[in-house]
């Protein structure tokens, strides 16, 4: 196999297909990235049998064949070649060169018929939507993502769809995230828009760093075990998590006792001088539960710990009863920092039961909702 690739395209598909292939695994052939030039053109893949990329690039086909460089490897290769043309050269006894200029690297390359086989990269469900539009939306809904949560179903990014918008969910047992967006999608499949699958944590990342904040189009298609993302010459895919997620609705209070509404940034600020004191940051615990008291027209925040003492007064405007309540001061933080700037709703029933965080600026098109549980006060 002979190829050449001009340093910055080449460079530009190994980056991302790096991020999905396996480290450290006992099988070397996942661990590489799958590079076949024939018919013209080159696809290199990349799968850890989780989730997987495959991308179609130009280049100048010598010879055509099919082999397997390790991927940590080549991306540094790669990105040390001086600007230009970088060729590859795969010999009979699969030794490699890859040279440009007067550098030249030497690697053992592997057969790639010992990649193993990609799904199937089609889909019955399918639509269309920005990219940005997607990137944001997980951004504001990942928070709550459960990292290896006993209950399979937690530990991902669920998704409903319907022909009017695009809903995303997660829940880790301490917080809730609803994330909903009102628009109409660009159906591309052979079927109804009326679908949901779970997406899950570990690719979350991945996901995000190839989708960016532009407003291209992103095609979405839904296979039978598998999600896949298409973003021009670029395909990534993922294992769905199977297990049906929670009837989150019923965790959601129909009405509140207690309604106010306070402003974003300065409820931020805040959090961020309570956790001064509520946390040890040479040792990263949590030493203490703040105390939130929503008085009348003030939220007075009070906390005491080994590491001193703290306490704010922030405006509200509240309807019902004065109440006193706990939440750990990290969740709560980042519950607040994923909400838009500007008012929050925050709604509530009693010291023991979830308070709910919205905007207080009513939009029919954009919504979000967190929900959080409290911690129990002592004394």
């Amino acid at each position: 196999m002979k190829i050449m690739f001009d340093r910055d395209t080449l460079d530009s598909a190994v980056t991302p297909i790096t991020g999905v292939t396996s480290k450290n695994n006992t099988i070397a052939a996942i661990e590489g990235i799958q590079i076949k030039a024939s018919g013209g053109s080159c696809v290199l893949s990349g799968f850890d049998m989780e989730k997987g990329m495959r991308v179609t690039i130009d280049a100048e086909i010598k010879e055509e064949g099919c082999y397997i460089i390790n991927a940590s490897k080549l991306s540094q290769i790669v990105k040390t070649m001086p600007p230009g043309m970088i060729n590859i050269e795969v010999e009979s006894n699969r030794i490699t060169k890859i040279f440009s200029g007067k550098s030249e690297f030497q690697l053992q390359a592997l057969n790639g018929d010992d990649f193993p086989n990609l799904p199937e990269l089609e889909g019955e469900v399918g639509f269309t939507i920005k990219r940005g539009e997607l990137t944001k939306m997980i951004k504001k809904s990942d928070l709550a993502v459960g990292i290896n949560n006993p209950r399979a179903e937690l530990n991902g990014l669920h998704v409903e769809l319907s022909n009017t918008g695009i809903k995303m969910v997660s829940c880790d047992g301490t917080k809730l995230a609803v994330v909903e967006k009102q628009r109409e999608l660009e159906n591309t499949g052979g079927q109804e828009i009326n679908s949901s699958f779970t997406i899950p944590a570990k690719t979350l990342p991945e996901l995000v760093r190839l989708l960016g904040d532009s407003d291209d189009p992103v095609s979405i298609r839904l296979g039978r075990k598998h999600i896949i993302f298409i973003c021009d010459n670029i395909i990534f895919f993922t294992r769905m998590l199977e297990k049906e997620f929670l009837d989150y609705n019923r965790f959601i209070p129909a009405s509140f006792a207690i309604n106010l509404t306070i402003d974003s940034e300065s409820f931020m600020r805040g959090l961020g001088r309570a956790l001064l004191i509520t946390e040890s940051v040479q040792r990263g615990e949590t030493s203490s539960i703040p105390r939130f008291n929503f008085v009348d027209d003030k939220l007075k925040i009070t906390t005491v710990s080994s590491a001193g003492r703290v306490y704010d007064e922030i405006d509200i405007k509240k309807q019902g009863d004065d109440i006193e309540i706990g939440f750990n001061c990290r969740y709560l933080t980042d519950v607040i920092r994923s909400c838009d700037p500007g008012g929050l709703k925050l709604s509530l029933n009693s010291p023991l039961m979830s308070m709910v965080v919205e905007s207080a600026e009513i939009e029919e098109n954009d919504k979000y909702l967190y929900l959080i549980l409290p911690n129990r006060l002592k004394g």
